[in-house]
């Protein structure tokens, strides 16, 4: 049952209240029914009952000397409210043990007369309680004797039986029932049944209950037929054994996948073995397996088209991942008038607060910044404390004055640190939290209440990641969960039953406290087949085989870092997208390197059916897409058959926290979570165990919940002394040196027998993302290593920004300031002119600049700056320096090879992108060409926190105190390559990018994917352009800025800003721009719509057009009262469209029926004193000509001039 009244407190990291979990039913009676036995049973001894009272909690010195401790009661952590004072109270817990079975007759409920625990699935400290029967006899299982009573009192063994056995449950107080609405869940037993997964019978619904909020109680029951048991020989059918045997030589090939999930490892194992798998799948199976694999890629797409395809592929490396929280933003929220643009906080600084809405936002986004990553400090300080705790409480030679001392030395440096984080995070009055409040108003904890200073809501950032272990795959083999695990369980009203249940079962196995619809349900079970098998009720097949978890160990090789290379790599057993990957080119046999730093590695992991069942759900999806040629016989068949594919999967977790040097798993907790409680209480024993060490009960407290993994302290390892055993990154491969399959009843299949070993495990072809050694000679058995590529072993995520150079008071570059949402991050536009062959060039905010045309005498014709507009009273108001230093290297000397490179790539890349979409047709410029923007963007490798240590303590008589690293590289040193842009895949949005330093752009060097040889070059060199390939690919090394080394956060967010790596890129303003790399997710970065919009809304499309024999004369003067210049047309477009005026000339072309069109005149002016003049232009209305025969008097004139599109063909509500 599902936890209730969990919360977490964003600001400090520790939770405010421990999960509470629905309590089990704690009352069990099994009965039993022998139909036949040797000896034979008497008849009045057929059927027999016991109660199982689940919550009963001994101490040990209650438990009579009959009582055996492995089968009669199951020990158990128990701890109650007060029992953090107590100094033994971790000492006893050795002496607690739950569970009682007694006989059903004349059993009397003692209720809480008795020491109970309250029992949930959860609280017990061991990991698979609930399923593990070795673990928890009468608890949730029981042992049988198979013996009976005798007349004479004598208890008579049986050697021989067949029986059958009921089991049902209830809660003996009914306000531990989730039915029960008084404490339980509320609302009507419908959605209380929903609530917990219940499905009701339509009996239920006939009745009208299920909009009743009556009272209800819970009984669960099952049952199972045909048990047999022989005391001197083992059952017929033993499942376990049949499993074992593929593991023996017997199967030509190991039943083994590894992926990076459940679905990737059953696939891997497909691809590697779809013409060989009838031997571990059975008979039959290989055709499934192949109809699988066809339908592979569309398992993962949520289109059929090419690129959904390529999408699910990389989607599928995300998968490979574990997110932890990126912290928070702040987004603007202010009203959006109905129809209206959106809304953009101001820049007029408040009257009363001195602040504009973009200042306030700016501020708190800065201060939320520095808050989330001082909540993850906080949360690591916290582990830091509980961490050494342990190692002091855990070392044998803690009596010793010199390492009390040095533990204690620690102890204050961590207590320091983390009151200081606590004073940053949520003092009352200068806490960040405090601060953000100040600025928001979310938490309403002002008196009297006060406005918020610009309304926003909060938005989460990029979550960190981290690769998670590898899932393995074992074919053959069910996961022993029942089939409908993942389905509702169905259930049904017993009201009004059991009246004459005294008649239907013997009086001697009854009891008065046991509710009577129990006995009608255990006659129902036992007498009536037919109606139990409709619920589910099983028919035992012989001794069943349930796994639960795996026991595993392996031997890492960490290999050298060099080793490894970056390159565009289809996976082993998928051909089909080439993707970013770490790859070893050398043969690893040939470097004694390779296996001269290694170390053990151990883990246990739950085996979960979800894999199985998932592929199913999956399969029963994608075989109705559209680019599947099934027949509907073929997929229903197709369906069915894959239950037939038994697989059970279960991730490898321990290989990262043994490569950081910590263990996972159950461990004594220095504090004590009350469910329900706000905070978890110190406990005094473990305040005693550490006080010689320095430790308070306030450093307990500081701990919190932050306890989840244990540092390797002074505990021994197998690893290698001449290496440290710590990897911060993690690249080598390891092999299975034991593989043990353990399940509920305590069977065990050793995959690789330990003694003696008599071969290693041959896995099958690793998946896509953690390939092995494609060097590996030979061809079966293949490789057994497990490549474990690359990664950093701490959370990290990849950073891309817009960003802009930080305002200077002088000439000099201030450094980069990351873009907020409401900033324009566009410099520049660029549009494809195909009709004149050139590039047109517009400012930021969508004004006209200048137009490169390629031909002429020096191959470039460039055209004024800002023609045919006037140019603006301050054009360096409106030209960033980044255009105007690009434009200077389009039109100088070698201008003409540049600028065609330049037109080659662009033209190129926009052949590969999407199109523009519809709501592109309804600008102007849609009639020249697709917009291209230029940006700067920031790209960096940070890390969710400081970077992790070594966690060995070491033992005397080595020195204390950190030793220096062996590790042969630190975090911070390694370079990761990154992928910007990728040409293959056409969602992406990336042309091309230069290098930017310090604020100054590489024009030299254009770096692209669209390398085509411009065809007028004499030189290589000539042409800017520079293939991205793995060679030149750019690197990043992580980084982590500590929040409580700076008391501004401005300061804080210009420090992460420091670490950027910049490119000026040219890219697509519809499409995004991604940026990959092998050790992490792929990252996205799209621009803002409304920086799109605003530009293109301003932009004007033109043509050179002329001499063109117009009838009618233009006007003969400049009319000064009507100048074409920057300011003019952009006033114009604010106050948006206009009827078109008169029409001072006539072409033959659409005008006031489509679109707005103007002749752009030139006129040549005079300029006093200058002896000179000056073009300038005016914009007249065009008539559209219709084509007739005339006669129209002369004289003619031949005029020059633009043709503008001052409208959209498209209107906007069309």
């Amino acid at each position: 049952m599902g936890a209730e009244g969990t919360s977490h407190d964003g600001n400090n990291g520790n939770k405010t209240s421990s999960p509470r979990f629905w309590q089990v039913p704690t009352r069990w009676l099994v009965v039993r029914r022998i139909t036949s036995s040797e000896p034979e049973v008497p008849p009045s001894q057929l059927e027999d009952a016991w109660i199982i009272e689940s919550d009963r909690l001994w101490n040990m010195d209650e438990l009579g000397p009959d009582v055996d401790l492995e089968t009669d009661v199951s020990p158990f952590v128990s701890y109650t409210d007060g029992d953090e004072d107590l100094p033994d109270a971790l000492s006893k817990q050795a002496s607690f043990y739950i569970g009682a079975k007694v006989p059903a007759k004349g059993w009397s409920e003692t209720a809480d007369s008795v020491p109970r625990t309250p029992l949930t699935v959860m609280n017990s400290s061991n990991f698979c309680f609930a399923d593990n029967m070795m673990h928890n006899p009468n608890v949730f299982s029981m042992v049988d004797n198979m013996q009976y009573t005798d007349a004479n009192g004598n208890n008579v063994v049986l050697s021989k039986v067949t029986c059958d056995y009921v089991v049902l449950g209830w809660h003996w107080d009914e306000l531990t029932d989730p039915l029960y609405p008084k404490l339980g869940l509320q609302g009507s037993l419908g959605d209380r049944l929903r609530d917990l997964f219940l499905s009701p019978g339509p009996e239920l619904d006939d009745e009208g209950r299920l909009a009743s909020v009556a009272e209800a109680r819970t009984v669960c029951h099952g049952t199972i037929y045909d048990v047999s048991f022989d005391r001197e020989n083992k059952p017929q059918s033993i499942h376990a054994e049949d499993y074992a045997k593929l593991f023996t030589s017997d199967i030509e090939m190991e039943p083994l996948g590894t992926g990076t999930t459940g679905l990737d490892a059953i696939m891997s194992f497909l691809e590697a073995h779809a013409d060989d798998s009838d031997g571990v799948l059975g008979s039959g199976t290989g055709s499934i397996a192949r109809e699988l694999l066809s339908l592979s890629e569309l398992l993962y797409a949520t289109e059929d088209d090419y690129d959904g395809r390529v999408k699910a592929k990389d989607t599928i490396s995300r998968q490979s991942f574990a997110p932890t929280s990126g912290g928070n933003a702040w987004q603007y929220d202010g009203k959006t008038s109905a129809g209206g643009k959106p809304a953009q906080p101001n820049t007029v600084p408040d009257g009363d607060t001195g602040w504009s809405e973009v200042d306030a936002l700016r501020s708190v986004n800065e201060l939320q910044d520095q808050l989330s990553s001082a909540v993850r400090m906080l949360q690591e300080i916290r582990w830091s404390m509980f961490a050494i705790w342990w190692e002091y409480v855990s070392d044998v030679n803690n009596e010793d004055p010199a390492r009390r001392a040095w533990y204690s030395s620690r102890v204050v440096d961590i207590r320091t640190r983390a009151e200081g984080l606590i004073n940053i995070v949520s003092d009352p009055a200068t806490g960040l939290d405090a601060e953000v409040e100040a600025f928001v108003r979310k938490k309403g904890v002002s008196v009297p209440a006060m406005p918020a200073l610009v309304p926003a809501r909060s938005i989460p950032q990029n979550p960190f990641y981290q690769r998670r272990d590898p899932t393995i795959c074992i074919a053959g083999m069910p996961s022993g969960w029942p089939a409908e695990y993942m389905g509702n369980v169905p259930v049904r009203s017993v009201l009004n039953h059991g009246d004459d249940a005294e008649v239907i079962l013997p009086g001697q196995m009854g009891s008065d406290y046991i509710p009577r619809a129990l006995w009608y349900l255990g006659w129902e079970a036992l007498y009536s087949r037919d109606h139990g098998s409709s619920l589910g009720f099983k028919t035992w097949k012989g001794q069943p085989w349930c796994p639960l978890y795996l026991e595993w160990e392996a031997t890492y090789f960490h290999i050298p870092i060099e080793k490894w290379s970056v390159d565009l790599a289809t996976s082993p057993v998928d051909n089909s997208t080439p993707q970013l990957r770490y790859i070893v080119k050398d043969r690893l046999a040939d470097d004694p390197r390779s296996t001269g730093d290694q170390r053990s590695l151990s883990g246990r992991a739950i085996l979960l059916p979800q894999a199985a069942v998932n592929l199913k759900a999956v399969v029963e999806q994608v075989i109705h897409t559209p680019g599947v040629t099934l027949t509907p016989e073929e997929r229903t068949e197709l369906v069915m058959n894959i239950s037939r594919l038994a697989f059970t999967t279960a991730e490898l977790s321990g290989i990262t926290t043994d490569l950081i040097t910590v263990d996972e798993g159950t461990h004594v907790q220095p504090n004590l979570g009350i469910p329900g409680a706000v905070e978890d209480r110190p406990l005094l024993a473990a305040y005693l165990a550490g006080r010689d060490g320095g430790i308070t009960p306030s450093d307990l407290r500081i701990m919190g919940d932050q306890t989840a993994t244990t540092p390797y302290g002074t505990l021994t390892k197998d690893y290698m002394a001449s290496h440290d055993a710590f990897k911060g990154v993690v690249h080598g491969q390891m092999l299975f040196t034991k593989l043990n399959i353990v399940d509920k009843f305590g069977q065990v299949i050793s995959a690789i027998p330990p003694k003696p070993r008599l071969r290693k495990p041959d896995l099958s072809k690793i998946d896509k993302h953690l390939p092995a050694d494609p060097q590996q000679p030979g061809s079966y058995p293949l490789c057994p290593y497990i490549q474990l590529t690359p990664a950093i072993n701490q959370p990290a995520r990849l950073n891309a920004h817009f960003v802009s150079p930080k305002p200077a008071t002088d000439a000099a570059f201030a450094g980069w300031r990351i873009a907020d949402d409401w900033d324009q991050p566009v410099w520049g536009w660029v549009i494809v002119n195909f009709a004149d062959y050139g590039l047109q060039f517009f400012t930021s905010e969508g004004q006209f600049y200048v137009e490169l045309t390629l031909g002429g005498p020096t191959s470039t014709i460039t055209s004024p700056r800002w023609l045919p507009f006037n140019p603006p009273s301050q054009p360096s108001k409106f030209v960033s320096p980044q255009l105007f230093q690009l434009v200077q290297r389009l039109s100088d000397r070698n201008g003409g090879i540049y600028l065609r490179s330049f037109f080659q790539m662009i033209t190129s890349a926009i052949e590969t992108m999407p199109h523009a979409p519809p709501d592109y047709a309804a600008y102007a410029t849609s009639i020249v060409g697709k917009p291209l923007a230029l940006v700067e963007v920031g790209f960096s490798l940070e890390l969710a926190h400081a970077l992790l240590r070594s966690q060995i303590v070491p033992s005397p008589p080595e020195p204390l105190g950190p030793a220096a690293p062996t590790e042969p590289q630190p975090l911070l040193s390694y370079k990761f390559p990154i992928k910007i842009g990728d040409a293959d895949r056409p969602f992406d949005g990336v042309v091309g990018f230069f290098d930017n330093t310090d604020g100054v752009t590489d024009w030299g060097k254009l770096h692209t994917y669209f390398t085509s040889p411009s065809p007028t070059a004499t030189l290589e060199d000539e042409d800017p352009r520079v293939p991205i390939l793995p060679e030149n690919f750019d690197t990043l090394s992580p980084f982590y800025t500590a929040p409580d080394d700076f008391t501004s956060s401005a300061d804080y967010v210009t420090a992460k800003a420091e670490k950027l790596l910049v490119k000026t890129v040219l890219m697509d303003p519809y499409t995004p721009l991604h940026m990959y790399t092998p050790i992490l997710p792929i990252t996205s970065l799209q621009l803002p719509a409304w920086t799109v919009q605003r530009a293109l809304e301003r932009m004007s499309a033109f043509f050179r057009l002329g001499p063109v024999l117009l009838t009618k004369d233009v006007p003969a003067r400049y009319d000064s009262s009507n100048p074409l210049d920057t300011e003019t047309w952009m006033e114009k477009q604010r106050e948006g469209e206009t009827e078109p005026g008169t029409a001072k000339i006539r072409l033959p072309i659409g005008g006031g029926k489509k679109g707005n069109w103007e002749w752009l005149q030139p006129y040549q002016v005079e300029q006093e004193g200058s002896g000179g003049g000056e073009r300038k232009y005016n914009a007249l209305d065009v008539g559209e000509e219709d084509g007739r025969m005339r006669l129209d008097p002369g004289p003619y004139t031949l005029a020059e001039g633009f043709l503008q599109l001052n409208r959209p063909i498209v209107s906007r509500e069309s």
